[in-house]
C-alpha cells in the first residue's frame, strides 16, 4: 500500500509513534496540541478506505503542488 511505502517506509505503528513524538508533524496535519493522535488502526482503515489508486492520486497532487511552488524539484529526469 502506498502509505507504507511513501512515508519513509514507516509502518502504521511507526506513524503513530512519529505523530506522538513530532509536534511539527502534528501541526502539518492540523492536529492541535493535546488532541488525540490517530493510532495505527486509524492509518490502516484510512488506507483501506481510500485504496491505492486514490492514495497515488493524492500523492501526485501534493507533489505537483509542491513542485509548482518551487519547494521540490525532479531529481531524476
Amino acid at each position: 500500500m502506498i502509505s507504507r511505502n511513501s512515508n519513509k517506509g514507516f509502518s502504521d505503528r511507526e506513524m503513530e509513534r512519529y505523530f506522538q513524538e513530532n509536534i511539527a508533524g502534528q501541526w502539518f496535519c492540523g492536529l492541535a496540541l493535546g488532541e488525540n493522535i490517530p493510532d495505527h488502526s486509524d492509518f490502516d482503515r484510512f488506507c483501506q478506505r481510500l485504496g491505492s489508486s486514490r492514495l497515488m492520486d493524492i500523492f501526485s497532487l501534493v507533489r505537483d503542488s509542491l513542485k509548482g511552488m518551487g519547494l521540490i524539484r525532479e531529481v531524476f529526469m
